[in-house]
């Protein structure tokens, strides 16, 4: 996570491969990608992209790619 004054952006990826008791592999990659605005007064907007993928014996099991956002209030 990066932050300067307001504005604060973010990236992450995280990679796995496993075998399984047959041989086969199972892969999975996570990726995402954030941004904050902060409007002051504990106040926060973000939004976050993702994606997802997971296969199993190269056959893909998980494909998902979303966007989600964020209003955040502190005390």
């Amino acid at each position: 996570l990066y932050t300067m004054g307001n504005i604060g952006v973010g990236a992450c990826q995280v990679q796995s491969s496993q075998n399984d008791a047959s041989n086969f592999t199972n892969d999975a990659t996570t990726r995402t990608y954030s941004a904050d605005y902060q409007l002051g007064g504990g106040v926060t907007l973000g939004v976050v992209y993702f994606d997802v993928e997971q296969t199993a014996n190269s056959v893909d099991r998980t494909d998902v790619t979303g966007l989600a956002t964020k209003l955040s209030i502190g005390f």
